[in-house]
């Protein structure tokens, strides 16, 4: 999975550490935001070409946030993973992988 970019954004700092490490076990280059506007911010900066997040798409503040998302790069692709925990975590990469 050499390059592929992905953001992960999850308020549970123990779980975005979790994740990038084994993500980047497997060749991804990762980044992570705690909020949607940590990830807006990261997106102006950077590249991604996919978006892990556990932010339900039900909520109004975070509807705006994918909108913001498309817009600032339109060519992301957003995974949601509804309450991710833990020992999701293996399965994280195989999702990935299969966006790219």
């Amino acid at each position: 999975m050499n390059g592929i970019r992905v953001l992960l954004v999850d308020r549970d700092p123990k779980l975005l550490g979790n994740m990038k490490y084994l993500l980047e076990r497997y060749g991804f280059r990762v980044k992570v935001a705690a909020s949607s506007d940590e990830a807006l911010e990261l997106i102006q900066d950077n590249i991604f070409d996919v978006a892990l997040t556990g932010m339900l798409p039900s909520r109004e503040e975070n509807q705006d946030s994918f909108r913001k998302m498309r817009r600032a790069m339109p060519n992301l692709r957003i995974i949601i993973l509804p309450q991710i925990r833990e020992e999701d975590a293996a399965m994280v990469a195989s999702v990935a992988a299969a966006a790219s």
